[in-house]
């Protein structure tokens, strides 16, 4: 049986990527919030923007606060 809503097109949900960027000899704890329809999506988004995601993550690397989490929202 066919559903009249699965033609519709989904409204972006907001998907959180966790990930570590190296920071000297240590780690720091990054997240990026990615606006898609579903997860699949969102996840082809995140990869195909990586090279901006990590960019944008050593940029604010240098202005990071020891032990505090790295916002890209």
């Amino acid at each position: 049986m066919r559903r009249d809503d699965q033609d519709e097109p989904k409204e972006p949900v907001a998907f959180v990527f966790h990930f570590q960027i190296a920071n000297g000899s240590g780690r720091k704890t990054c997240r990026v919030r990615i606006n898609a329809p579903n997860y699949h999506n969102a996840n082809d988004l995140f990869r195909q923007n990586w090279p901006t995601i990590e960019l944008a993550a050593r940029t604010s690397l240098i202005h990071a606060i020891d032990g505090e989490e790295i916002k890209l929202l």
